[in-house]
């Protein structure tokens, strides 16, 4: 990959975003992390900061306030810019139906339950450098 995938980090809960934060610096998957503690917040940095190259991964929490995850993956799903956002679920839901919904969304690329772990981290990256 010839630049750095972008990631986002959506959750409502502080000490989740800082430790995947760590997480995800820490295994190499990207050194170029935004927290965001609202998915509207992250839709508007998307919108806002898209450009032909950038490929953005967004690990998103789906039970939060205001738009949960379903929301923020159908308003993703019409935006121009859905083809250079992947999306990793990263829920404390070990719901089988949420599992089965989630592969309904072409950005979803994996569904992974908290809290996220350099294990799961390296295997996100080994798989998004395979792809490119």
């Amino acid at each position: 990959m010839d630049s750095e995938i972008k990631v986002l980090v959506v959750d409502d809960d502080d000490v989740i975003l800082f430790l995947h934060d760590l997480m995800i610096r820490d295994s190499g998957l990207s050194q170029d992390v935004t927290c965001f503690l609202t998915a509207r917040a992250a839709l508007d940095h998307l919108a806002a900061h898209r450009s032909g190259d950038d490929q953005f991964l967004v690990l998103l929490d789906i039970n939060m306030p205001g738009i949960n995850g379903w929301q923020f993956l159908e308003i993703l799903a019409e935006a121009p810019y859905r083809d250079s956002v992947s999306v990793v679920l990263v829920t404390s839901s070990i719901d089988y139906a949420d599992h089965q919904k989630a592969q309904g969304f072409a950005a979803v690329v994996e569904y992974v339950e908290k809290p996220l772990t350099l294990e799961i981290c390296r295997r996100i990256r080994e798989a998004i450098h395979k792809d490119t």
